[in-house]
């Protein structure tokens, strides 16, 4: 998919974007994703500062954000990572896009979740997983209110946004809380997520 494909979403609704990873490696972002407003856009980071060992005696969650929308206004947005075996890290220069050469994930394997608070209305929640595995790309599996989705584990351009790719989309889903599971039968990843507010409902 050319950048001039890429969907923007509505230029009325407000967008907030966030990037995952541990907060020595982490490459800060700004822009396009696989969707956008503008090449500007603001990219707020949830890290966690892997260090091996015993799970955070605060446990969970193990990192919060509070989040500015993508013209970096403040909103009333948090994103929290729960899980007691958190992994951060980098997978390098994997790809043009330094939001996916970031992440998060749980060091045994297991599920983990993601919990958004925010203002009552309904969202699109775009969720980005790629990570270099074999000679081809691990994906994950999202679950949100029960509907399960999953980014494609195999061989594709990491650099061409496709969507069932590096992403996947969730419409029209309820605030003000929204649960994501995280899983996969080899490792659960996630690179990042942007929440658009549906400002038709």
């Amino acid at each position: 998919m050319r950048s001039s494909d890429l969907p923007t979403g509505p230029s009325t609704s407000r967008l907030v974007n966030v990037q995952f990873g541990d907060p020595n490696s982490i490459q800060p972002k700004t822009g396009l994703a696989a969707s956008g407003h503008s090449a500007n856009d603001y990219w707020n980071q949830l890290t966690f500062d892997f260090k091996g060992g015993d799970p955070p005696p605060d446990c969970p969650p193990a990192a919060t954000v509070n989040c500015l929308d993508s013209a970096g206004n403040q909103t009333s947005m948090q994103v929290n990572l729960y899980t007691c075996d958190p992994l951060a890290g980098s997978a390098g220069n994997f790809a043009v896009d330094p939001m996916l050469n970031g992440f998060l994930s749980s060091g045994g394997g297991g599920n983990w979740q993601l919990y958004v608070y925010l203002p009552r209305g309904h969202y699109d929640v775009y969720l980005y997983s790629a990570y270099p595995y074999g000679a081809g790309i691990l994906g994950s599996t999202f679950e949100i209110g029960g509907t399960i989705q999953s980014t494609t584990t195999g061989s594709y351009d990491i650099n061409s946004y496709s969507l069932g790719n590096q992403y996947i989309v969730y419409q029209d889903i309820p605030g003000p809380q929204i649960i994501i599971n995280v899983s996969s039968p080899v490792q659960p990843f996630a690179n990042g997520m942007q929440i658009y507010l549906n400002p038709f409902r």
